[in-house]
């Protein structure tokens, strides 16, 4: 059967694939062909992450036809956790100066915990939306 891989805000590729083939041999057929190392794909199906370990057969919605989504992951996304940890850090510097640092620190807790709630609801279309829409700011500002 024959699925389409659609790169984040890139190219569409059609590959050959079983249905007993797993996501991680799907992966190293798009290493093979798009030079993407398999440690940095990550791939979604109706914004849903592919486990590596499964087969193609397990996912009902992968037959012949299907578009699977590709995201690169890069070094700066395996970091994220240092982000997370200094986007939190500006938000208590902004907090402490109106709130007592226990009331701080649960308001930036809440805020943390209501972010990423709001963020694992965005579709992998608001996801290339919002890549798309930051790459042309980006580009206006230069």
């Amino acid at each position: 059967m024959k699925i389409h891989v659609k790169v984040l805000l890139g190219e569409e590729h059609v590959f050959d694939v079983l249905p007993t083939d797993t996501v991680l041999q799907v992966k190293q057929k798009i290493e093979e062909r798009l030079g993407i190392d398999v440690s940095h794909q990550r791939l979604l199906l109706l914004g849903k992450s592919l486990s590596d370990d499964k087969e193609l057969s397990f996912y009902p919605g992968i037959k012949d036809g299907s578009k699977i989504n590709l995201v690169k992951k890069t070094p700066q996304a395996t970091e994220s956790k240092n982000g997370v940890f200094l986007f939190k850090e500006e938000i208590l510097k902004v907090l402490r100066n109106y709130y007592s640092e226990a009331d701080a620190l649960t308001i930036a807790n809440e805020t943390m915990k209501d972010l990423q709630n709001k963020v694992n609801l965005l579709s992998f279309d608001d996801l290339e939306r919002l890549a798309t829409a930051l790459v042309q700011d980006q580009e206006s500002l230069s």
